[in-house]
């Protein structure tokens, strides 16, 4: 009885407490409340890890679709808030595309916004980080916003086509070109989209071993 009336207890706090949790918030398995946009970032940000649990995407990944689409052509689609989102092709420019491909570890001067591979595949648009690149930033996520109202359908998505992998020393050159940061090496998620980044990983981070013990729990 006394179990129970301390499991009832604890399930009533932490129910209580996701409840003060706004809309903007998201809601941690222990009760805490954190800023939407932390949810997906690949940091624990709850506490408990409840935040990168089931994710889609992770926030900043950048994934190219549509026909004919390659790791290295295609419609721009940015993970925002756990969800691909397709970018506006209005107000694209030559300095967005150049990111694009340097994140993706392509060369940028070889980025062209010419799209050749039909609507988006996401209804999802997303408008505001277009036309705000300056043609330097390591990724598209960094931009800043493009203060303009636009008329976007996914009739009219920004497209790349990238061109000469490169990929420096200091990152992960997966086996099929693309080029990623070291940390998202062996780290339970496919980023390189072929897998070659989790093939004979010895370990992913955040798992823990303990030796010199008779049991796991010694």
């Amino acid at each position: 009885m006394k179990l129970q009336l301390i499991t009832w207890f604890l399930v009533c706090l932490i129910s209580g407490s996701q409840a003060r949790c706004t809309s903007n918030q998201f809601a941690c398995s222990n009760g805490n409340c954190i800023p939407s946009s932390y949810q997906c970032d690949r940091y624990s940000d709850c506490g408990d890890n409840s935040d990168e649990v089931g994710c889609v995407c992770h926030a900043g990944d950048i994934r190219l679709t549509g026909t004919g689409s390659s790791v290295s052509r295609g419609n721009v689609e940015l993970c925002i808030l756990n969800k691909f989102n397709a970018i506006c092709g209005n107000v694209w420019s030559s300095n967005d595309a150049k990111v694009v491909c340097r994140q993706l570890g392509f060369n940028s001067s070889n980025a062209t916004t010419t799209s050749q591979f039909g609507a988006a595949t996401t209804t999802n648009m997303w408008a505001r980080v277009a036309g705000g690149c300056n043609g330097t930033e390591s990724y598209l996520y960094s931009c800043p916003a493009y203060p303009v109202a636009v008329s976007c359908t996914s009739a009219n998505p920004a497209a790349v086509i990238c061109s000469s992998p490169y990929c420096p020393s200091s990152k992960f050159q997966c086996s099929n070109g693309l080029c990623i940061d070291t940390l998202y090496v062996c780290d339970g998620y496919n980023d390189c989209r072929d897998n070659s980044d989790e093939t004979n990983c010895s370990c992913t981070k955040g798992m823990v071993r303990v030796e010199g013990g008779a049991t796991s729990a010694q």
